[in-house]
């Protein structure tokens, strides 16, 4: 905008993660859902402060935003492309991500000097892995899509060396606060995820 480009700027907040209920009961909060509209509030009135203009502010419990995931999921798993597992893994609540045995150090992850949680739980996947070949195609035939060269390369060698298909669900027992409501967007058709 400050060069005179016609841009759209979306910025929001992630709430459907176990970070926030562990923030809110740190806090002694016992209404999540309460903490996570201070929180947005907070966000929003960071970047008005900021003078950091934005097009749109999503949250992921804005009811447009759980209306586009319901459409988007049904969509693609009408396409065949979303299944059911079971995912086991070590994952680390402040990373929000699964990490493996040679990321830890001393039995921790390095970023935040914690022991991840061992889960085991039966999940949504996506089929990524469907998408492997073309995704190389399409880089190798259309350089420019990924730059600078650098950052290419470690695309190319991620896809090629770890690409897999990616688990897209959580069970709602692994999202719950303390008053028992869940947090997240659910599953359509599985109340359970």
């Amino acid at each position: 905008r400050w060069n005179g480009e016609d841009v759209f700027f979306l910025t929001g907040t992630d709430e459907n993660s176990q970070k926030n209920v562990q923030a809110a009961e740190a806090v002694g909060e016992s209404d999540v859902v309460a903490y996570l509209d201070r929180m947005s509030a907070a966000w929003q009135m960071t970047w008005k402060t900021l003078t950091i203009s934005n097009s749109h502010f999503i949250r992921t419990t804005d009811s447009a935003h759980a209306k586009g995931v319901v459409k988007f999921f049904k969509a693609v798993k009408e396409a065949g492309d979303i299944y059911t597992g079971e995912y086991e893994g070590l994952y680390c609540v402040g990373c929000e991500a699964f990490i493996t045995e040679k990321e830890l150090v001393d039995g921790k992850c390095p970023d935040h000097n914690k022991e991840p949680l061992k889960l085991k739980e039966q999940n949504y996947f996506f089929k990524a892995s469907k998408y492997k070949e073309a995704l190389l195609k399409h880089i190798d035939e259309h350089p420019e899509f990924i730059e600078p060269v650098g950052r290419r390369n470690e695309v190319v060698a991620y896809i090629k060396d770890h690409f897999g298909d990616i688990s897209i669900s959580r069970g709602w027992k692994t999202n719950q606060n303390i008053a028992g409501v869940t947090v997240g967007i659910p599953v359509p058709g599985d109340k359970t995820q």
